[in-house]
């Protein structure tokens, strides 16, 4: 993280904001021990969206008295396709990199070249098979504002940024909303080159799958880690021991505990 962040004293609402950040990049840390579904991803991808598109991460990253804005490091696709001649060969070609899934990919591109192409032209096309086999996508790292600007998707010569893709998935198919309007210039675009679909992962098509190693890309980053950690250290929780049943005397008494599915010690009963 650099250097050592400076402690500032937070308001109640600040320490709020710090420990529901906090909190949400732990619930996307957890490790999957099912399969993924859509609705999984759904879900994500609204703790995504405030994290990341309204903000709220860089926000606490700063209350906690860290400059500057946090990092991560994710895939970059564009190297695998950036050499292709004619941008229209390029189907797709998508991100990938870690995932809390099962199934993952590090950089997955499909170039197909036409058969017109070849004609007459067996070396060059023995050539560029050669070529498009030996590149890769490669892993970056990035500062916050333009790891959102950063592709994870190109079809043809059309660039999808982690932004965008992550409001398509929260505005237009039901992770905030489920939207069929695609009326902005930019939800057309987003609609043209996504609502097909090209790609599905694990029962998880493209887009969905994209948003989950986002999450990832997020909750494991190292930055993420440490200002969890000192979020924690700084304003531990309270009361969150699973198993057990709190209980208070009137607005500000004491407070008591009992083992859940225990039977109290002691009790009334009305007859």
């Amino acid at each position: 993280m650099g250097t050592p962040p400076r402690e500032v004293e937070l308001t109640e609402h600040d320490i709020d904001l710090v420990t529901v950040v906090a909190e949400d990049l732990r619930y996307i840390a957890r490790p999957a021990h099912e399969q993924v579904t859509r609705t999984d991803v759904r879900l994500i991808a609204t703790v995504l969206r405030r994290l990341l598109l309204h903000g709220d991460y860089g926000r606490a990253w700063r209350l906690m008295g860290n400059l500057g804005e946090p990092s991560l490091r994710a895939m970059d696709p564009e190297p695998s396709v950036s050499d292709v001649p004619n941008p229209m060969w390029i189907h797709y070609a998508y991100a990938g990199g870690s995932s809390p899934s099962r199934a993952r990919y590090a950089g997955l591109a499909m170039v197909v070249v036409p058969g017109a192409e070849h004609k007459g032209r067996e070396a060059f096309g023995a050539a560029i098979q050669g070529d498009f086999g030996q590149r890769h996508s490669v892993r970056r790292t990035y500062k916050l504002t333009a790891y959102l600007r950063s592709t994870c998707i190109q079809i043809a010569a059309n660039k999808i940024n982690r932004g965008d893709l992550l409001h398509y998935v929260t505005n237009k198919l039901g992770g905030a909303h489920l939207d069929r309007k695609r009326t902005t210039g930019r939800d057309q675009r987003l609609s043209d080159l996504l609502d097909c679909g090209h790609l599905v992962v694990a029962g998880l098509p493209g887009p969905y799958f994209e948003v989950l190693t986002m999450a990832s890309d997020l909750a494991s980053s190292d930055d993420a880690r440490s200002f969890v950690d000192a979020v924690m250290q700084r304003y531990p929780p309270e009361m969150d021991e699973p198993d057990r049943l709190y209980l208070r005397e009137g607005v500000d008494g004491p407070w008591t505990w009992m083992p859940l599915g225990a039977e109290p010690a002691t009790g009334s009963r009305n007859t």
